[in-house]
């Protein structure tokens, strides 16, 4: 199998959720740099809320469910 199959499975499985998929790895990207290696003015408890929480876990949630569509477990 190549890279282009792979792709192209990809895009027929979980196409419709890229834009979703690319927004969320940038905006926990962004959280997550700080909270790794840290900055002056970032403390993660007065930055995040339960609000945030709730959005990480939907994100994490959209990626695992394609992920299942890819493994072919959904």
């Amino acid at each position: 199998m190549t890279t282009n199959d792979l792709a192209a499975g990809y895009h027929r499985k979980c196409g419709d959720r890229l834009a979703a998929l690319a927004e969320a790895s940038k905006e926990q990207r962004n959280k997550r740099e700080f909270s790794f290696y840290g900055d002056i003015d970032f403390i993660p408890t007065d930055e995040c809320d339960a609000d945030d929480a709730d959005t990480a876990l939907g994100q994490a949630r959209l990626a695992t469910a394609c992920l299942g569509r890819l493994l072919g477990r959904t």
